[in-house]
């Protein structure tokens, strides 16, 4: 994705294949997809029928964590 403007470079998607929803993995660099890359920056993940999507970030996971304070919402 670029900007109209000036065509500076915003992030990349990448379908993950081999899932039964639309999963999506969001990168600041057009060729690093890892999760465990710095230029990760989340991930968009869809319901079955594809009419909602939710999107995570690199953050704590909410059902992981006992520090409740340290989420943001």
């Amino acid at each position: 994705m670029y900007t109209t403007d000036e065509n500076y470079y915003l992030c990349s998607a990448k379908k993950v294949v081999m899932n039964t929803t639309s999963n999506y993995l969001i990168s600041s660099k057009p060729d690093e997809f890892s999760k465990r890359k710095p230029s990760f920056l989340g991930r968009v993940v869809s319901n079955f029928l594809g009419t909602e999507f939710i999107l995570y970030d690199n953050g704590l996971n909410p059902k992981k964590t006992r520090d409740l304070e340290a989420m943001r919402c």
